[in-house]
């Protein structure tokens, strides 16, 4: 990028007075002159921490495609961005530009296919010089990160700036998933389901997200439903015969059942306690105290 700069007669004279270093001053009055200039296509980090403002603040890792142009890559978050800069872009002097190791590249481009959840069987690869999804390999020449370790080819997850597509899958009635914001939801169809809010708390009814961003739903796993059902249950606080049991023919009255959880039922030594969604019913009790203040009498 041409730049121009101005020098004053005072400078002028200080140059011809032969004192001095002219280089060293001109460096000293001029350092962006002699500053090294960015190369296009090659990853650089942008520190903007001699900022106030920006204190604190990590380093973004952006490709640079020149001087003044928006370009794509990690901000100062670690977020993944298409639109990174503008008019500025690469020329302000509070800025620190260093370039970006492959390795740094390759480490950022990997934490956000983790994010983004690639798996062998659900990647439409941008091309294909084999199947293999066995690591991760970021190269530099061609800007690509493939699936596979270098020499084994590999998908590509990512070339210049895009992301390989996922392959939309379906969601089953039925089954449990857990949204990337920590939502774990059991899928009744359309936006139907039953499970745990994000924060917390048991939630029944429409109004989850399955139609609008059905791609951040991944399965849960078995053990993740199974422990939430217990602490549900817990939580809940059934005892001996407080609670309605959902098994049919079953009588409350017993502590020899097997207490069990799978991921659609809830046994306790007392009864069943969680069915598809449903909890049974608890029922209220008094202590034998308050009874008998009740009814005016000992019981016996």
């Amino acid at each position: 990028m041409k730049k121009s700069f101005e020098i004053t007669k005072s400078q002028i004279d200080t140059l011809c007075s032969g004192v001095v270093s002219n280089k060293e001053v001109l460096v000293e009055w001029f350092p962006e002159a002699f500053a090294k200039e960015l190369e296009v296509g090659k990853w650089y980090k942008v520190n903007r921490t001699d900022c106030f403002e920006h204190k604190g603040e990590q380093a973004a890792i952006v490709l640079f495609k020149g001087y003044g142009i928006e370009t794509y890559g990690f901000s100062h978050r670690g977020n993944w961005t298409g639109a990174y800069g503008g008019v500025d872009t690469f020329t302000n002097p509070m800025y620190e530009y260093t370039e970006a190791t492959s390795e740094e590249v390759e480490e950022a481009l990997v934490k956000q296919v983790i994010l983004r959840g690639y798996t062998q069987e659900n990647t439409i690869s941008l091309s294909s010089p084999s199947n293999n999804f066995d690591g991760f390999c970021f190269d530099s020449h061609d800007n690509s990160l493939y699936s596979a370790r270098k020499g084994n080819g590999g998908k590509i997850l990512f070339r210049d700036g895009k992301w390989a597509e996922i392959k939309k899958e379906d969601l089953v009635v039925g089954n449990w998933y857990k949204h990337t914001n920590g939502h774990v939801v059991n899928y009744q169809g359309k936006s139907s389901g039953y499970g745990w809010l994000w924060k917390g708390g048991w939630y029944n009814n429409e109004g989850w997200s399955f139609n609008s961003d059905s791609k951040n739903w991944k399965p849960a796993s078995s053990k993740e439903v199974i422990d939430l059902l217990d602490i549900e249950c817990k939580e809940r606080g059934y005892g001996v015969r407080d609670f309605k049991c959902l098994a049919i023919g079953c009588i409350n009255n017993t502590q020899n059942l097997e207490a069990v959880t799978t991921i659609h039922s809830v046994w306790t030594r007392y009864g069943k306690v969680f069915d598809q969604g449903k909890w049974a019913e608890k029922i209220e009790t008094i202590s034998k105290k308050d009874a008998e203040k009740q009814l005016g009498k000992i019981i016996v």
